[in-house]
């Protein structure tokens, strides 16, 4: 076979994975579109007490395609407060898979603010019982994809990594230690983190976003 040939194969092949995101990415918007207008028609129901109300006249968009994007949208969420540093999200827009972790980081912010939101209506379980409950409108995260703590080695090498900003009523010392992430991706060296604190019974009600961008350093990647 011909270098040519080979190469036609391999530039066939490339874009027929390119095709294959493109139409996981416009197939994940449809959902995420359907999913934000069922929310949106949830919290009017909740917080107006009026069942008749049940149309959404500008239904939000789907899922953000990058992550400055995902930033200009973060005012969506009520029960997440997202301090983490822009720069850092902007990062990861500079990858080939940068659409598809744009779309998981907004699914995963909306579960955290479904949590927040159960949380002010008096669920008492945490972040992982809230994703691995069968309650009827919650916004779930897949629990596999949870990660509630670093490993003593993590921490006591890189933990300083993982102190982020949060508000001074939360902390005197404007910063908290997080350990609770979610992934993004389980593979590759950027392997998306978002890190959380849970301050929903706390002074804030919410759940406050201190990280957001490539894997830190752990055992794994030092």
């Amino acid at each position: 076979m011909s270098l040519a040939s080979l190469e036609e194969q391999r530039n066939a092949a490339v874009d027929r994975a390119e095709g294959d995101m493109e139409e996981a990415v416009r197939a994940l918007d449809g959902t995420e579109r359907v999913r934000a207008e069922a929310d949106v028609l949830r919290r009017r129901l909740r917080d107006e007490g009026r069942y008749e109300d049940a149309v959404v006249v500008e239904p939000p968009s789907g899922a953000p395609d990058s992550f400055e994007d995902l930033w200009e949208r973060l005012g969506a969420f009520e029960g997440v407060l997202v301090t983490a540093g822009k720069s850092k999200a902007l990062e990861l827009d500079e990858a080939e898979r940068a659409r598809v972790w744009a779309a998981k980081a907004w699914n995963a912010l909306r579960a955290l603010d479904s949590y927040a939101q159960a949380a002010r209506d008096g669920f008492n379980g945490g972040f992982y019982q809230h994703c691995t409950s069968d309650r009827a409108g919650a916004v779930r995260w897949p629990h596999k994809q949870l990660v509630p703590c670093e490993s003593d080695t993590t921490m006591n090498r890189w933990g300083a990594e993982r102190i982020f900003a949060v508000p001074e009523e939360v902390d005197p010392t404007g910063h908290k230690e997080m350990q609770a992430h979610l992934r993004l991706e389980s593979k590759g060296s950027a392997s998306p983190r978002i890190y959380f604190q849970d301050d929903t019974k706390g002074v804030t009600g919410q759940v406050i976003v201190g990280y957001i961008g490539p894997h830190l350093t752990n055992t794994r990647t030092n």
